[in-house]
């Protein structure tokens, strides 16, 4: 009877080992993917700009327009209608 409890006992002493051992792969991992994504600059494409301009008016002046958003002036122009990603 004593044996059976002397084995729980180990079981559990294993158990609690992996759990450590996990904890701290996982850890480890975040730790990195923290790193690597604070360290990152953010994502930009040539046409940023031209989303950022279109969204910006968009957002404050409700038009769709490439002109400043700040001026409010809303000059419609063919390049803001087609999405500045397609060649056409």
């Amino acid at each position: 009877m004593f044996e059976f409890l002397i084995r729980i006992a180990q079981t559990d002493q294993r158990r609690t080992g992996q759990r450590r051992l996990a904890l701290l792969i996982f850890a480890i991992a975040l730790c990195a993917r923290l790193v690597y994504v604070l360290s990152a600059s953010p994502y930009a494409t040539p046409d940023s700009d031209t989303y950022l301009t279109v969204a910006g008016n968009i957002y404050q002046n409700f038009c769709v327009s490439r002109s400043d958003p700040a001026a409010a002036l809303c000059t419609p122009s063919w390049a803001a209608i087609i999405c500045p990603a397609i060649p056409w």
